[in-house]
């Protein structure tokens, strides 16, 4: 190998390369740019340590990572050809030697589609090109490609066309080596299966709009439950005012378990402790403390968690009562039966609303008793200090 491929060398190629791009990358290709190109770069340095590759073979390959893309700012439609065309004039300004050249460009002709390794360096550099079908990332990934091409191929798929498509390509391709594998492979199982649920979804929307009877042969009924704009929204906001009211609540029974744990603790380290020679504050003590520990059971009461369960159910056969969105409820089922219940529910326009009115409501029942709870534990307090303050101040006028 040359003596000028050095990690000194490594570095003065990447700032070309990253100086290169920005100014001559269109602006249309947002997904070849030089951050992926970088990213590439650090996944050949990751897969070459695993490896068993030569010191020189791992420069070599980082070397042809950083010029995967760059052919994109001269011809987005053969882009490999021009990065490769732009390699050689570059390293041999550069003075690199022919072999090293050559391993270089074959290595960026492998990853044009479908990809055809002759090297080892050439697969490494092939499995880190395709990285992101891997990756925790991949649908940010997808959709700056599909974004790129609809902008430069004018091509603009269709959700379902699109989804079988990246679908088609992780199916058929295959990592060459063993460390990408390894690296890879799980996710890339995660991101098939990903594209297999949401291509489920879309066929679904796509069957429910195929079917649909038109408004105007609706029944009025029908009409009614069409899910509008309005609806969802007064679905949405009651259930945020349910889910505030809940947590006012608890913070109005912390408050008043904080302050009159604070009380009590101030009246038996103060006067608990001179009772004995002040034996008129005996009453007006007892009195206070019986208030204060009563608030605090009343407000825990509040903040229990409370559950409503419905009685006799059985899995699979829900009744009226059932809310399939607490848990409460779908914990006695088994996962395929709950499954099964959420995939039914959300076929019907109408069970879906029924569903979520059904969730509001028992919400609304573990909030009102909430609220009753704290409306009592206040009026104990307010009264029970009332009443401490009077006998205080009777017993001090007495004992005078």
């Amino acid at each position: 190998m040359s003596k000028i491929v050095n990690p000194g060398f490594l570095r003065e190629t990447a700032l070309y390369v990253e100086g290169y791009m920005k100014a001559n990358l269109p602006e249309n290709i947002v997904f070849h740019n030089y951050n992926r190109t970088a990213k590439v770069a650090r996944i050949c340095d990751t897969l070459s340590i695993q490896s068993d590759l030569k010191e020189s073979e791992k420069m070599l390959l980082h070397l042809a990572a950083l010029f995967i893309d760059i052919g994109y700012c001269a011809d987005s439609k053969k882009s490999t050809a021009a990065s490769v065309e732009l390699a050689q004039h570059y390293f041999s300004q550069k003075g690199l030697d022919d072999s090293s050249i050559k391993v270089i460009t074959e290595s960026i002709e492998a990853i044009g589609y479908p990809q055809q390794p002759v090297s080892l360096v050439a697969q490494y550099l092939c499995d880190a090109d395709m990285y992101y079908l891997g990756s925790n990332n991949y649908s940010l990934n997808t959709e700056l490609l599909r974004k790129e091409t609809g902008l430069v191929d004018k091509i603009n798929f269709a959700d379902k066309d699109w989804i079988k498509k990246q679908l088609q390509v992780l199916e058929d391709h295959t990592y060459f080596t063993s460390e990408a594998r390894k690296l890879f492979k799980k996710r890339k199982k995660n991101n098939i299966l990903l594209l297999q649920n949401q291509l489920n979804r879309v066929q679904t929307q796509n069957e429910n709009e195929i079917i649909a009877i038109p408004e105007s042969l609706q029944p009025e009924q029908d009409r009614d439950l069409k899910p509008e704009r309005g609806v969802e929204t007064l679905f949405r906001v009651t259930a945020r005012k349910q889910l505030d009211l809940t947590s006012m609540a608890d913070n109005k029974a912390n408050l008043i378990i904080g302050v009159n744990t604070i009380i009590i603790s101030i009246v038996l380290s103060v006067i608990g402790t001179k009772l004995s020679e002040h034996s008129h504050l005996l009453i007006p003590s007892i009195l206070i403390i019986i208030t204060n520990a009563t608030t605090i059971v009343i407000a825990i009461l509040a903040t229990r968690p409370k559950i409503i369960r419905v009685k006799d159910h059985i899995p699979g056969k829900e009744s009226a009562e059932f809310n399939i969105l607490f848990f409460g409820h779908f914990s006695s089922m088994s996962l395929d039966n709950y499954k099964e219940t959420i995939r039914k529910t959300i076929m019907k326009k109408e069970d879906i609303y029924d569903t979520i009115s059904r969730d509001i409501y028992y919400q609304g029942l573990i909030l009102s008793k909430k609220y009753r709870y704290i409306a009592v534990a206040y009026s104990i307090f307010v009264v029970g200090l009332i009443v401490s303050i009077l006998a205080f101040i009777i017993a001090f006028v007495l004992h005078q």
